[in-house]
């Protein structure tokens, strides 16, 4: 038996007579392409055209394409640089959907033409993913194309590093139908089953696509197409009041109210991106869930090492972005399957306020993230709660003792990150002080928060705070006798002036006001990338 990818001309056709009639076909056909191409390089490419057009017919039959990939398997170390033509016109047959002998032949030529030609590697590579933006194709087709995929990487150790490129380039346009994103992203996911090097490369580039479409579901609009009941910050401060777990069985995120479109063509356009987020979320969704509990059962190791992969990619992708409304909530079902991640989760973003040399507004957007998620999440224990009104209060406490005192003064260009803490303290005892006062404890470690400090500081967080929780809070702790801030919620009313440029928001969100000093309350979006979704809606 000859050796296979290293026949010359003079071998197919010594040995062509002695071998069986089956495989006559293919060894001729071998010896064709070989001459062919060695007259190519003569400057006589008439039969290498012809072989070209031949292998790009689009109605080839298996049992002739079946014979032309074996006889190309044969002479693969022929198939030079110059070759390719021919072998693009290979790698643009289709093969996905003919008989499983053709599947067998093709995957063999692969793996034959690699070993021989690496130059190909990335035209092979491309060929097979851009199969994956192939809706039309069966799952049998799509699961035949992993196959070869995974042949290479197998074959070819480097291969990894030549994919994660042509994963992201070809990454179908947000713009794109929703079939397209939903089979690519699933054929993506599927690849990083048996390319684990590539599981957090491939998780953090389908987040980052998704934050593209996220940040331009308008969540009003979306809610009002699909009649669903929007949650106001109405909790009643008398008996019959509201719990705050009735909000939801997650924490709703903080995210910006964004005015609905009336246009009719807008309305389409965005319950199409709404329609693209929902498919995609339940793609990873389903994806994640597989890989943290195979069989419904929790795997700790598994879910620990997503967890992680999650809050890198939360860091890069998500906490830096603006406007994102759905895509956490991945990351926040994720720190629900097991009681130790929440402190987890809290430590990342604690870790993240802390450090000086993160810029201010990130360390203003984990505030917020703090907030919303000790709020309104279920999960999260009160015991937890509790920490967290004490850790960030201690921070509050040293911040007003480091302050010169030429600086303390509401300013919040200067205390930015203060004000975003101490909204989030503000936030969270009005969502939690029920289950926090019913604890036997529970009256007195609230006082013992001195309260009473922070509000009466000169940087007098009750003026620049967002007014709705700064109103409900002044609420509960007068009714529960834990500080009053009534004084100087109407001493900080005397000192606004009116300004005709106040900008009025929508319906149950804070019109912006102008203070004395001019600057704009944290609700307003003193900079492109402010994040005043994230401080000035909390409440959604």
């Amino acid at each position: 038996t000859c050796c296979v990818g290293t026949m010359t001309s003079s071998e197919l056709h010594i040995e062509a007579g002695d071998l069986k009639t089956h495989l006559r076909g293919p060894l001729i056909l071998g010896k064709l392409v070989v001459d062919s191409l060695g007259r190519k390089r003569e400057g006589f490419g008439d039969e290498y055209a012809a072989i070209v057009e031949k292998l790009s017919t689009r109605e080839m039959k298996s049992v002739v394409m079946c014979r032309w990939l074996k006889a190309l398997k044969l002479c693969v170390s022929h198939l030079t640089r110059d070759s390719d033509l021919l072998v693009g016109a290979t790698l643009r047959l289709d093969w996905t959907e003919r008989d499983q002998e053709v599947v067998n032949a093709y995957v063999d030529y692969l793996s034959n033409l690699l070993s021989a030609q690496t130059c190909y590697l990335h035209s092979v590579l491309e060929s097979l993913v851009k199969k994956f933006l192939l809706p039309s194709h069966t799952e049998t087709s799509h699961l035949r194309t992993h196959w070869a995929l995974q042949v290479i990487l197998e074959l070819v150790p480097t291969s990894p590093a030549f994919l994660l490129p042509l994963l992201r380039s070809l990454f179908p346009y947000k713009s794109r139908p929703v079939v397209i994103q939903e089979v690519y992203l699933r054929n993506l996911l599927h690849v990083s089953t048996y390319c684990p090097t590539l599981h957090e490369d491939i998780v953090h580039l389908a987040i980052h696509q998704m934050v593209r479409i996220d940040v331009e579901v308008p969540r009003v609009q979306v809610e009002e197409e699909e009649e669903e009941e929007r949650i106001h910050f109405d909790v009643e401060m008398d008996e019959g009041s509201r719990d705050h777990s009735s909000h939801g069985d997650l924490l709703r995120p903080p995210a910006p109210i964004l005015t609905a479109c009336h246009s009719q063509t807008t309305v389409m356009s965005s319950c199409e991106t709404a329609e693209k987020m929902d498919v995609m979320m339940k793609t990873l969704f389903e994806h994640l869930h597989t890989l943290c509990l195979p069989n419904g059962v929790l795997d700790l190791d598994r879910a620990t090492k997503c967890l992680h992969i999650c809050l890198r990619v939360f860091e890069q992708a998500i906490l830096t972005t603006h406007a994102s409304s759905h895509i956490q909530f991945l990351v926040f079902w994720i720190t629900s399957l097991h009681q130790s991640f929440p402190d987890v989760f809290l430590n990342f973003l604690w870790d993240k306020f802390q450090a000086l040399a993160t810029p201010p507004v990130i360390r203003q957007a984990a505030a917020a993230y703090i907030a919303s998620y000790v709020a309104r999440a279920k999960f999260v224990s009160l015991s937890t709660a509790r920490l967290c009104l004490s850790v960030m209060m201690q921070w509050i406490h040293q911040y007003l003792e480091n302050c010169s005192s030429e600086s303390l003064r509401p300013d919040e260009v200067i205390h930015g990150v203060f004000y975003s803490l101490c909204q989030a303290v503000f936030y969270v005892c009005v969502f939690r002080h029920k289950a926090l006062l019913k604890e036997k404890d529970g009256l007195s470690f609230l006082r013992q928060l001195n309260f009473e400090k922070l509000i009466t500081s000169k940087c007098n967080p009750l003026k620049v705070c967002l007014s709705t929780v700064v109103e409900l809070f002044a609420s509960i702790t007068s009714s529960h006798e834990i500080v009053f801030c009534y004084t100087i919620l109407e001493q900080n009313r005397r000192l606004l002036l009116p300004s005709a440029s106040a900008a009025i928001t929508s319906p149950g969100v804070r019109a912006m006001t102008t203070g004395g000093n001019g600057r704009r309350s944290l609700s307003s979006s003193s900079s492109p990338s402010s994040h005043e979704g994230l401080q000035a809606n909390l409440l959604d």
